[in-house]
């Protein structure tokens, strides 16, 4: 008899939650029919390429064939270059997929390439490397419970080097009483195995603390891969404007105190850089030199 009883209790119970849940998760449960979501990585891109860094985005196409909608809690991956890790994170603010539908899950990456080769000294020397991006995709499903599906691109990666700006000289011309004309060389050292065209160059600079010049360079200026050309700024100033104690450091062959401010417009021949912009800050002390003197 209390067999019975507890046989009725049971089904009774089955029953209700039968009713309360729509029926669709019990029918899947009493029939076995429930399945793992579909997960695909569709797509890999650079959104943006500089000097300082790179931006992908990598496309994940979660399809839902249950009739009943799934949870996706997370995701965890990781970008790996030549074999070692450069980036690694975790996305959890999580997304519903509705039944038998889609959702496509973004996954930004970025890599800073002064951090990578501080990491990674050997990346310094390649001109391109090859990735791995891996990533797991933690699900909270009904019937199966947590479940983590694993995902793996590889491709290849460009493998950027800022240009290298320096002072050369400070070049003489012409210096009396009145004033001088100067040439300021600046030297731009490109490490990379593209060439580049420097298409402007905006600068402004202070010597011992003065302003001396301002002023936009638009001539183009080829610099080889791996090679290097010098970028001149004329400099044209009275008396007053270089100031006498730099005058005297002029007349003398002193060293002056520099500082070099501005923005660099290059273009370049690698396919996924176009053209780039680099900040141009320098600081330091050169020495002038009057060999580039015409006679008076």
């Amino acid at each position: 008899m209390r067999r019975i009883r507890r046989r009725v209790a049971v089904a009774a119970f089955a029953l209700v939650i039968v009713s309360l849940s729509g029926c669709a998760v019990v029918r899947m449960v009493l029939h076995g029919g429930f399945r793992r979501p579909g997960v695909e990585l569709t797509s890999s891109r650079l959104t943006s390429l500089d000097w300082h860094r790179a931006d992908l985005v990598f496309d994940v196409r979660v399809s839902n064939p249950n009739s009943v909608g799934i949870h996706l809690a997370s995701l965890d991956y990781k970008l790996s270059l030549n074999g070692n890790v450069a980036v690694q994170g975790v996305q959890d603010q999580g997304i519903d997929v509705d039944a038998r539908g889609e959702s496509v899950v973004q996954v930004p990456v970025s890599l800073a390439f002064d951090d990578v080769y501080r990491a990674f000294a050997s990346l310094g020397n390649e001109e391109r490397s090859k990735y791995a991006f891996e990533c797991g995709l933690g699900f909270r499903l009904p019937v199966l419970g947590n479940v983590r599906i694993p995902l793996r691109r590889e491709g290849t990666l460009p493998m950027i080097k800022r240009p290298a700006l320096s002072i050369d000289r400070l070049d003489i011309k012409r210096l009396n009483l009145l004033g001088a004309e100067m040439a300021l060389r600046v030297r731009v050292l490109n490490p990379n195995a593209f060439s580049a065209l420097i298409r402007r160059f905006e600068y402004g600079l202070r010597v011992n603390g003065k302003p001396w010049a301002t002023g936009l360079l638009d001539d183009p200026t080829a610099v080889a891969e791996l090679g290097e050309s010098v970028v001149e700024i004329p400099l044209k100033l009275n008396t007053l404007q270089i100031g006498i104690a730099a005058y005297q450091a002029l007349s003398k062959e002193e060293p002056l105190d520099y500082e070099l401010n501005g923005d660099i417009d290059f273009a370049t021949s690698l396919p996924e850089l176009p053209q780039a912009k680099l900040p141009l800050h320098l600081v330091g002390r050169v020495v002038p030199s009057r060999n580039a003197m015409t006679a008076p």
